[in-house]
C-alpha cells in the first residue's frame, strides 16, 4: 500500500497494489487492492491531477489507462525490481505508460544492494526528465504542468480516438492460450 501525503501534512490518496505479483509467495498471500485512485494534489505550481500504480501495476496497460480516464496529468510508481536489468524492459514499460496516455510517469525505484535504483521520470512525449543513480539519494525532476497539458490537448494518443466499444474482450475472464493455467507461488492457479 502507497499512501500519498501533500505538503500540508494531508493524506491525499490510500492505494493498494492491484496487480499483485503471485509468483512471489508474499503477493500470493495479500488481497489486491480493490480500485486505482487519481485526486488533485496542491503543489506550489498549482492543482496536479496525480495517479498512484505500485510495482507490477506498471506491466499492465490498463492501469495506466485507467489512472488516463481517471484524469492523471502525472502518475508516480513506488517500485522494488530491477530497472536497468532485463535489457531496460521497466524502464521501457514506464516510457511506454507516459506515451500511450499522454501522462507523465515517474518510478521511484529501491537503491543497491535490494534493487538497482535509477529511480526515473517521463513527459507525455517519452522524453527523459531526469534519472537518479544507483544509490540512495534524493533526485528532483522538474514537471511543467503546462507542458504536459498542452502535450495532453495535442496527442492523438490518450483517450482523443480511442474505439472502447471493441474492448469488450477485455472484461472478459477467460483468457486463451498459454497464459490460462500460470500457478502462483503457493501453487494456485489463479484466472
Amino acid at each position: 500500500t502507497a499512501l500519498l501525503i501533500d505538503r500540508h501534512g494531508k493524506d491525499v490518496i490510500k492505494y493498494s497494489k492491484i496487480h499483485l505479483f503471485e509468483p512471489f509467495l508474499v503477493d500470493a498471500m495479500c488481497e489486491p487492492g480493490e480500485r486505482f485512485h487519481v485526486a488533485d494534489l496542491d503543489t506550489s505550481a498549482g492543482n496536479v491531477r496525480l495517479g498512484l500504480m505500485i510495482c507490477a501495476d506498471r506491466d499492465y496497460p490498463e492501469s495506466g489507462r485507467v489512472l488516463m480516464k481517471y484524469g492523471a496529468e502525472v502518475v508516480l510508481i513506488p517500485n522494488a525490481c530491477p530497472l536497468k536489468g532485463l535489457n531496460g524492459k521497466v524502464t521501457d514499460m514506464v516510457r511506454v505508460r507516459a506515451v500511450e496516455n499522454a501522462m507523465a510517469v515517474a518510478i521511484c525505484n529501491y537503491p543497491q544492494p535490494k534493487a538497482d535504483g535509477h529511480s526515473t521520470a517521463f513527459d507525455p512525449e517519452g522524453e527523459m526528465l531526469g534519472r537518479g543513480g544507483c544509490m540512495e539519494e534524493i533526485t528532483m525532476i522538474n514537471m511543467d504542468l503546462e507542458r504536459i497539458r498542452e502535450s495532453r490537448r495535442h496527442s492523438h494518443l490518450g483517450d482523443a480516438f480511442r474505439k472502447e466499444r471493441f474492448y469488450g474482450p477485455l472484461l472478459k475472464p477467460s483468457v486463451l492460450g498459454c497464459f490460462s493455467n500460470r500457478k502462483n507461488a503457493a501453487g494456485l492457479v489463479r484466472r
